[in-house]
């Protein structure tokens, strides 16, 4: 039998002011959870009644966030909007695994501080432009101790990603846009596994780089008998350098110096690069006062090297 007890405590303060025509926003955010007892780990059910080996486990975690936000109400002169603001994540957090006398334990601290902003330039009364920026500065600490053997990460990143839009109506039925941009996400939390976290086999896949991605995608939104009908297609494509790919199974040596092999299974994450393309579209009909058809269609090409 399993013996798990998960307990979790999130609070959220949102806070909006309206001054000098400006909207000014916070927003902060803060959980706690911990996650602790036994998990039976003989999937087969070898012997039934009796189990081969638990898992003992215990996970403490603690997220922290704030947003700061400055955007304008009304377009200035009538031609740009724009927001500017600020934003900071931080987690801290730690693992306490043993099975079978194998004990592992780790420690991690993570914080993300961006500063982003936006325009939004109204070339004509048809016709906007969006432009997009955001700066990321990423730490992140870990620590994992596998049977008294210690290894420690550290992760200092900064990158930027970009956004733009053009948008233009056609019709008051029709519109047409354009978009661009780019992505960026850290790499994930160091891979505990059962072996010697020293070793370079051990060390390639524990740890990944960060994912970097570039995406576009052109559409229209179309709106017919006013309104009772709407069309919208898109076509898209991205691109994903070090994609964060999750294969099966696999066994693998805990202690490849060992003149005898000890194997175990695992599911291993590694970097990849990928590439997406597809169509999508859907539409829907107001038939009655009290019936609506709808419908969608989506086509999807992908690519993965490793």
């Amino acid at each position: 039998p399993n013996d798990m007890t998960t307990q979790l405590e999130v609070n959220t303060l949102n806070v909006n002011w309206s001054v000098l025509g400006h909207a000014l926003s916070y927003v902060a955010a803060d959980s706690q959870v911990l996650i602790s007892g036994v998990e039976a780990k003989d999937y087969g059910n070898a012997i039934p009644g009796y189990e081969l080996f638990y898992q003992h486990r215990e996970l403490l975690q603690d997220t922290t966030s704030h947003e700061l936000l400055l955007a304008s109400e009304e377009p200035f002169a009538d031609f740009i909007d724009y927001s500017v603001g600020i934003y900071q994540f931080k987690k801290d957090g730690g693992n306490d695994i043993s099975i079978e006398g194998v004990s592992v334990t780790s420690d991690y601290s993570e914080k993300e501080t961006a500063v982003f902003g936006s325009i939004n330039l109204h070339l004509t009364d048809a016709t906007d432009l969006t432009l997009g920026a955001r700066h990321i500065k990423f730490e992140k600490d870990s620590m994992n101790n596998t049977m008294g053997i210690v290894s420690n990460s550290e992760i200092k990143e900064s990158t930027n990603v970009y956004r733009v839009s053009l948008s233009h109506h056609f019709t008051e039925e029709l519109l047409g846009y354009v978009t661009w941009g780019s992505s960026w996400r850290a790499g994930p939390d160091p891979v505990i596994l059962q072996a010697d976290p020293t070793h370079p086999q051990h060390q390639m896949v524990s740890s990944l780089d960060s994912e970097e991605a570039q995406s576009w995608e052109i559409g229209v939104k179309a709106d017919f008998m006013n309104g009772r009908a709407r069309v919208n297609a898109a076509v898209y494509r991205q691109t994903l350098e070090n994609y964060f790919y999750t294969g099966s199974f696999v066994t693998y040596n805990i202690n490849p110096t060992a003149a005898t092999p000890s194997t175990t299974t695992f599911e291993f994450t590694s970097n990849a690069d990928a590439v997406i393309e597809g169509i999508e579209i859907d539409a829907s009909f107001q038939a009655t006062a009290n019936w609506v058809l709808s419908g969608s269609m989506s086509w999807n090409d992908s690519e993965l090297e490793s």
